[in-house]
């Protein structure tokens, strides 16, 4: 596998938000390491790049990239400890009810290696217009009872049955003291990632105004609170501080990926 293979995937799929915790995997990613990508669907949102990927998923499509899929419930990983050196989730803690959220959280801390980095992202409840909304603004922070109503007149069956039983609405201030539970280090990343990679995956005007709005720490923490793309990265030092200083590199020293492609 090969980067420039990235600049493809970027190219089709068309420079989402979504790609930011990708983007970094595929820049920090080293040719005799492994990548797992839980929750990964069909793969399709996933760059490709030297290391060896694995995908798992309750239910698994045909894979659309170059990995390896493999059918498996998130919070029953079938790997032993300590197998792999990046764990990728992408949009998946919202379709996933509190226990199991939980259950997958602990399961990647035990098959991440001690010097190993998680990076995981969800959509943020909080934010007004969120991705898995029905067009109402807001509509995410209603009871579930409320929801529940008035998706029965705005929404067809096969949505109607998606919010229901396949969406969980969370936001940072439930996610980040979950990912304390096992991870050392928990930093919020959409802020630096948005520096990195926002000229890619961002529309102009949000990629202007970025980094003046994350160049304070009210900024930094209204972001984290209501922006609507929520990304984390994590690490464990159970090697001793060393390790946190590794982790700490890894976030902010490694190379841009759009340094290597050319875009």
């Amino acid at each position: 596998m090969h980067l420039i293979t990235a600049r493809q995937s970027i190219v089709i799929i068309g420079y989402k938000h979504r790609m930011l915790i990708y983007l970094e995997t595929a820049a920090i990613a080293q040719s005799d390491q492994r990548v797992l990508d839980v929750g990964t669907n069909d793969g399709r949102h996933y760059v490709e790049n030297d290391a060896e990927a694995v995908g798992v998923d309750i239910d698994p499509k045909t894979p659309q990239r170059d990995i390896h899929m493999i059918k498996a419930d998130g919070g029953q990983l079938p790997f032993p400890d300590n197998t792999f050196h990046i764990v990728v989730s992408n949009q998946v803690y919202e379709h996933l009810p509190q226990e199991l959220r939980a259950a997958v959280t602990k399961d990647v801390a035990r098959v991440l290696s001690p010097d190993g980095v998680y990076l995981m992202s969800f959509s943020n409840r909080l934010f007004p217009f969120g991705n898995h909304g029905i067009g109402v603004p807001g509509f995410q922070w209603l009871p579930s009872v409320i929801r529940h109503w008035l998706t029965r007149y705005m929404l067809s069956e096969e949505d109607l049955e998606y919010h229901r039983d396949q969406l969980f609405y969370v936001s940072p201030t439930t996610v980040r003291p979950m990912l304390k539970d096992h991870f050392d280090r928990v930093e919020y990343c959409t802020t630096t990632l948005g520096l990195r990679y926002g000229e890619v995956v961002w529309p102009t005007f949000v990629n202007r105004i970025w980094p003046f709005v994350v160049s304070t720490a009210v900024g930094r923490w209204f972001v984290e609170l209501l922006f609507g793309y929520a990304a984390y990265v994590c690490w464990d030092s159970t090697s001793g501080e060393n390790a946190v200083s590794v982790g700490n590199n890894k976030l902010r020293e490694r190379p841009l990926i759009r340094d290597s492609l050319g875009i």
